[in-house]
């Protein structure tokens, strides 16, 4: 399997500052193809987000970093693999923690990352970013939102439940599965699932197909999303596979 990926992420047109950060890297070794994306978004209402969501995209390169190293070093087991990348979301978690508590503030980010090497899949997943998988006509998503629903003043609104820095310890959710040719992933913040429909997700496969580079078919959909009024920080990350 081959991974072709891009990712773009936009301020939008109301924030005056972007708390998203969005990640993707590809690399080849022999017979192993692996992808790695991750979307990080800073959690609104709490003290300088965007310095968590920076603070895990610095450590999903590094983990990029160690995952090449293993590979090229003859790791190819697929859920030893998976076993670094939570390794490494507990490393994030603590991280943010320990500046919260240094700084007497409660700050925190969402994390959903998704790793695909060769024909297997593996998301490893806290707070309400996405990821969602088109395959065979079918699109579907492959996280679960932690978040609930609450009244105010009249008005339903979710409010976000877990996140990167909530506490000491991190919990996550998974889900792992089997890659079939063609399929796309894509994942983002909520800013960019708020206003996407599942007709431009046919029309971003269909740009991959015709050779469009990865990250304007990114920019072109952050862009549609923002267009259609979206008032958040808007992020997308794609990977195709061939």
């Amino acid at each position: 399997m081959k991974f072709i990926g891009g990712s773009y992420s936009d301020i939008g047109n109301y924030r005056e500052v972007n708390q998203d950060a969005i990640c993707m890297r590809t690399y080849s070794y022999k017979d192993n193809d692996m992808a790695l994306g991750a979307i990080f978004d800073g959690v609104g209402g709490l003290y300088k987000s965007e310095q968590a969501s920076q603070a895990a995209a610095n450590g999903f390169e590094v983990l990029f970093i160690h995952l090449c190293e293993l590979i090229d070093q003859g790791l190819e087991e697929f859920d030893i693999l998976l076993s670094h990348i939570e390794d490494a979301m507990d490393d994030w978690n603590y991280e943010v923690h320990e500046l919260n508590q240094a700084q007497g503030e409660r700050s925190g980010t969402t994390a959903s990352v998704l790793f695909c090497l060769n024909d297997k899949y593996g998301i490893r997943h806290v707070g309400d970013s996405r990821v969602y998988m088109y395959s065979e006509n079918l699109l579907t998503k492959l996280t679960v939102d932690d978040s609930v629903e609450k009244e105010v003043d009249g008005i339903k609104r979710k409010f976000l439940v877990n996140c990167i820095g909530k506490g000491e310890d991190l919990d996550f959710s998974s889900s792992d599965g089997v890659i079939k040719p063609g399929t796309l992933f894509f994942y983002g913040s909520d800013g960019f699932y708020h206003c996407t429909i599942e007709e431009d997700v046919r029309g971003f496969v269909k740009s991959f197909v015709s050779g469009e580079k990865p990250d304007e078919i990114c920019k072109n959909a952050v862009k549609e999303v923002l267009s259609r009024g979206e008032s958040d920080n808007v992020s997308v990350g794609m990977i195709y596979c061939t």
